[in-house]
């Protein structure tokens, strides 16, 4: 064993009740001479991988002072370093360092006038400093080598960066994360500090994301948990200092307190070296002792209050285990008596048995401290709060006195097991687990340890943890109806930053120059991915493997949906609400549950369709209970009323969700009547559903053909026979319904239209140009156009519009094709934004589509990108009978990765600018804005065109 490093290598085999529904999960792990700690997991039925470097480092450490720290620190570890993302770092250098001694000094100036000097004399050098920046060279770099999702995110407790990238890219990648955090360097640090106001907007915005803030501000009210947030307040967000980010760098982006977490197609043996050669220069660093808050237990039942949502909701908060905590996964299968995934819990039940409208738990996963947080809404009319509460706490008592039988915890450690087997099929869930495993420090072996108590749970195990954290001290918090008060920041007076995208870095230029053994493309099989056996004209199974586990898909498609029958969507609700002839709601979740199965339904405008999950084993076993289910439900008048309130307080909730309405606004616009928002039901026909109606809706459903789609390793016999028996008892008469295409509105000129939304701190402002109709002939054009114009973080829009004028947290856009030939395609943008920025963003973005910068130097990277990407982008086994049908019907006969892969050697910058200036370039568009309009310029907004406010009521049907 070589001295640099402690190796270990773990097998870990772990099988379901069945025997084989989760395969080995095999993982090394070895710590580094710098204490870096490496976990590797191969997985050789992907052509990519998935991997993560964290730090145990989280919104927890950030000073008090000083919050949103952590999270900021996140953003601007994507701009670069000494060598990376600039053309001329002791340049730059110079006027950076006059920026950090400014905000040192901002922060210590309270008067208005003087902080608007200083901002000013920050603005004039950032730009300035601008000049020899590379924004997103980063991204630039990894879409090159055919990498996607890059990003990031911060948790209370570590931060983790992440993509997936081609399997041959692997020592690309490596050296490009081991660079990124040695020597960062954070330039265009004014602009990214707009980009976080921006984040912080959008979490103003979410209702039930303040409740939950609120909330854990009274569950922990000494730990930073609830005493400060992840994203900081607004008047540290106002005072950012640069020496103090630059201090949580250097103190907590160490190698001894950081993991590297790879899955996917490697050979780790010869990754070992490569690890080492890249990684071995990291610094290690003396960990400072976290701050011990001792919170103390709640006395009594302690009650707090605010109207801070649209319905009434109440929560109810106990301490429990933390995430490390032994006991851990045996509290998780506790919590799950009382609220499953299979919707067999305690607090299911009340919600089918109509006792509430909806209740459930959130389990806080934090290192240091646990807890469980109950919530409950009574119903509409005539429950009050203390009622819910108290049926809510009665059902904790059924588990504290053992109210379930033996038979239910076997059923729940045959549903945990699949879950786990699930989780483990990708290499994103595997990555993760490991930097669980590390942040939680734990090595491995330890952390692997808690999956080995599932099958020794008992029902007194489970009795016993909930006599201990369910007692008599508790939170209770009531929201009433009402808005939180949001805080609005105002929009600086800025001068946006300048582009050097033109240009390369030393190391960028360094980093093309390695080396990278060729890759054979992985490409869809059409014929041999998916079996195809019809039963008959209207009866059709589609069946594809399962290369991980045991664990089967099988969902029931009905042809025909919402726009043939609306009642179905009322439908989909109603059937998750009764039983059977011979089973009720309750017996029924049940009986799947014991089989460790579930099931739901689901509605589109084309399909009704019947999901079920399970292990491969009890396959037939679930089929029966479905024929039960199909053939025999029992409709019941009182689960009508129940549906008839779920969908009112639907309806409350979503049109305080602004981007619920700017989609809804979008397709109002552009389709008129025929927008989904139109053809839903009407109050009126709500208030009038009743059992003949849902029944009628059902049977006449029921004549369509049907498609089973299978995911699982049964044979063809006998899938045949089984849905043969089991599924094919309706003898379906009509073919499917064909998909309908609405045509949409095609303006003579440029038309804007608005919905006033009062307090909402963000505009959300959608984008609309009706196109040509749909060719396949052009698709690598397409892909090329949008991986340059507006898809990821260095696309023109992205860089224009949030890198160099802080406009936006989110925005894109992109030549989106028609899900058919010959009908149109369309251009689509969205910008969401600070409301007083609503203007300068649709002025950056009507910029960009009628005079698109054209930037040819970058062709080369575009194509490789798509090229590289084209390689790896087979889809996911579970999602591949759903992705091949949805490519027959866009007119493909084979996988469209491999056209790009043909024509992509042929392709040049011209044909990006041929499709603009054909398709977008001086075109009229459609703009929808959901805003407060009380906080834009109405008139300023007249130059972009004609505008029109649309009232919510014509939004909404009725």
């Amino acid at each position: 064993m070589k001295k640099w490093f402690t190796f270990l290598l773990l097998h870990f085999y772990f099988f379901a009740l069945s025997q084989n529904a989760l395969k080995p999960f095999e993982v090394t792990e070895f710590t580094l001479d710098n204490g870096l700690t490496v976990m590797l997991s191969e997985n050789h039925d992907t052509s990519k991988i998935f991997g993560v470097v964290a730090v145990k480092a989280g919104g927890k450490n950030d000073p008090s002072d000083a919050t949103g720290i952590a999270h900021y620190l996140e953003h601007v570890l994507f701009k670069g370093t000494d060598e990376l993302g600039t053309k001329d770092y002791e340049k730059e250098k110079v006027f950076l360092d006059s920026i950090s001694m400014l905000y040192d000094e901002l922060g210590n100036t309270k008067a208005d006038i003087e902080r608007s000097q200083i901002q000013k004399k920050i603005n004039d050098l950032s730009v300035k400093a601008a000049e020899f920046a590379i924004p997103n060279e980063l991204d630039l770099l990894i879409s090159g080598m055919g990498g996607t999702d890059v990003n990031a995110f911060t948790t209370e407790d570590y931060t983790a960066y992440f993509n997936n990238f081609p399997a041959n890219q692997l020592e690309k990648w490596l050296d490009l994360y081991s660079h990124r955090f040695q020597n960062p360097v954070f330039r265009l640090f004014q602009s990214e500090l707009e980009t976080v106001y921006e984040e912080k907007n959008i979490s103003m915005d979410d209702t039930f994301g303040v409740l939950f803030e609120t909330v854990l501000e009274n569950v922990y009210k000494k730990h930073p948990y609830g005493q400060q947030t992840i994203l900081g307040e607004v008047s540290h967000l106002k005072n950012p200092s640069l020496k103090k980010m630059y201090k949580f760098f250097k103190t907590y982006y160490v190698a001894n307190n950081m993991v590297l977490a790879l899955s996917g197609d490697f050979d780790t043996e010869t990754v070992i070296p490569l690890i080492k050669s890249k990684f071995k220069n990291w610094r290690s660093g003396d960990m400072p002792i976290f701050a011990d808050y001792k919170e103390d237990p709640f006395k009594k039942r302690e009650f707090k209050q605010d109207k801070l949502t649209p319905i009434k909701l109440g929560c109810l908060a106990f301490r429990s285990p933390n995430i490390t905590d032994d006991d851990a996964i045996v509290y998780n299968m506790a919590l799950q008596t009382l609220y499953n995934d299979e919707e067999t819990g305690f607090l299911d039940k009340i919600k089918d048995e109509n006792l509430v409208m909806e209740a459930g738990l959130v389990e806080v996963p934090y290192n240091d401290y646990g807890a469980t947080i109950f919530y409950f809404i009574p119903k509409l009319i005539g429950q009050k709060l203390e009622t819910a509460e108290n049926i809510v706490l009665e059902q904790i008592k059924q588990l504290k006195s053992g109210a379930f039988s033996d038979a239910y915890v076997e059923a729940l450690k045959k549903n945990k097991i699949k879950e786990i087997a699930l989780r483990w099929e990708n290499n994103e869930e595997r990555t993760l687990e490991m930097v669980n495993a590390f942040t939680q420090s734990k090595n491995w072996t330890n952390y692997i340890k808690k999956y080995g108590k599932i099958n020794t749970v008992t029902k007194e195990d489970l009795v016993a943890l909930g006599n201990t954290y369910f007692n008599e001290n508790y939170l209770c918090f009531y929201s009433r109806m009402g808005k939180p008060d949001k805080e609005k920041l105002v929009k600086p007076n800025f001068e946006s930053v300048v582009s050097n995208q033109d240009t390369k870095s030393t190391y960028a230029q360094n980093f093309e120059r390695l080396e990278v053994t060729p890759m054979s493309p992985n490409f869809v099989d059409f014929n041999s991915a998916v079996t195809e056996i019809k039963l008959d004209h209207n009866f059709i199974i589609r069946k594809t493997g399962n290369p991980f586990n045991d664990v089967f898909d099988l969902s029931v498609a009905f042809g025909a949906g919402n726009y043939k029958i609306p009642e179905l969507m009322a439908l989909q609700s109603y059937l998750g609400l009764i039983g059977t002839n011979t089973l009720s709601v309750t017996e029924l979740k049940q009986a799947f549950h014991s089989l460790g199965a579930s099931y739901y339904f689901s509605v589109t405008d084309h399909e009704f369709i019947f999901h079920v999950s399970g292990l491969e084993s009890e396959l037939e076993a679930v089929l029966k209970l479905c024929q039960n289910m199909l053939s025999n439900f029992k409709f019941d008048e009182d689960k009508v009323k129940q549906v008839v309130d779920l969908f009112e307080t639907q309806k409350k909730i979503n049109r305080e969700d602004t981007m619920y309405l700017l989609q809804n606004l979008n397709q109002f616009v552009m389709l008129g009547d025929q927008a989904p928002i139109q053809r839903e039901l009407t109050k009126k026909e709500i208030k009038a559903l009743n059992i003949t109606t849902l029944q009628n809706a059902f049977n006449h459903l029921k004549n369509y053909e049907i498609t089973v789609r299978y995911t699982g390793n049964t044979n063809d016999d006998v899938l045949t026979k089984l849905c043969e028996t089991y599924l094919n008892t309706n003898n379906p008469k009509q073919p499917r319904d064909n998909p309908y295409v609405f045509k949409r509105a095609i303006p003579e000129s440029t038309k804007i239209y608005i919905l006033d939304h009062k307090d909402a701190v963000q505009s959300q402002i959608g984008f609309n140009i009706e196109c040509s109709p749909r060719n396949n002939d052009h698709i690598t054009d397409i892909k090329l156009f949008n991986t340059y114009f507006g898809d990821g973080m260095s696309s023109l829009v992205f860089q224009e519009i949030r890198e160099f004028r802080s406009l936006a947290y989110a925005t894109f856009a992109n030549y989106e094709l028609a899900p058919y030939e010959n009908s149109n395609n369309r251009f689509i943008g969205y910008v969401g934004c600070q409301a007083d920025k609503t203007i300068d963003a649709i002025e950056a973005m009507n910029e960009l589509i009628h005079n698109m910068p054209q930037k040819k130097d970058r062709i080369s990277n575009l194509k490789s990108a798509v090229l590289e990407g084209s390689k790896v982008a087979k889809p996911n086994f579970r999602n591949l009978i759903a992705t091949i049908e949805t490519w027959k019907q866009a007119g493909f006969i084979k996988d469209p990765n491999a056209v790009y892969n043909n024509q992509i050697s042929q392709k040049t910058f011209d044909d990006i600018v041929s499709l603009y200036e054909s398709e977008i370039q001086n075109k009229p568009m459609v703009i929808t804005m959901v805003t407060d309009l009380s906080r834009v310029n109405l008139e300023a907004l007249k130059q972009f065109g004609e505008v029109t406010i649309v009232k919510e009521k014509r939004l909404f049907v009725n």
